[in-house]
């Protein structure tokens, strides 16, 4: 059980806008942290199973279209939802642009698989690589300005 949402409920009752605002950002963006978290697990399942050369490489490509795909163009349309308080606008663009670009990489990946593509394959999980790094950063930079407000974001809880 997270400790999060009672974090969230201590700060609420601050009376520091900046510490309102980021709560209330935090609170929306909760759920598409669990989702996120939920993602980031089908793709180590299938990236596990892509370098343990499955028995069936056709499994592989079914699951990535039907399971990481999905969720990930899902998160991303969900996050086009969220709206953030004025001071947090810019920052969640950026989110939602990383989102958007990573849904796109996976969907890349799944066609890769799909038709055997290799080059197509390694273009998508570049791209991913990249959208990966990104939100890393984008994790990291958003701490930074949390974190003397007393909490921290899990980008995959």
């Amino acid at each position: 059980m997270s400790t999060l949402p009672l974090l969230l409920l201590t700060l609420s009752c601050q009376t520091d806008p900046a510490a309102r605002a980021a709560t209330t950002y935090i609170n929306q963006l909760q759920p598409l942290l669990q989702e996120n978290g939920l993602l980031a697990e089908h793709v180590l399942f299938q990236a596990a199973a892509i370098y343990n050369k499955a028995d069936r490489q056709g499994d592989v490509a079914k699951a990535w279209s039907t399971s990481v795909v999905p969720l990930a163009e899902h998160l991303y349309d969900q996050s086009t939802f969220i709206e953030p308080p004025e001071q947090w606008v810019s920052s969640h663009d950026e989110l939602v642009e990383i989102w958007g670009v990573r849904a796109q990489a996976y969907r890349n990946i799944s066609e890769g698989l799909q038709m055997a593509d290799q080059e197509a394959w390694e273009s998508g999980r570049l791209q991913a690589q990249t959208a990966t790094q990104k939100e890393e950063l984008w994790f990291d930079q958003v701490n930074t300005i949390i974190a003397p407000m007393g909490f921290l974001i899990d980008a995959y809880p």
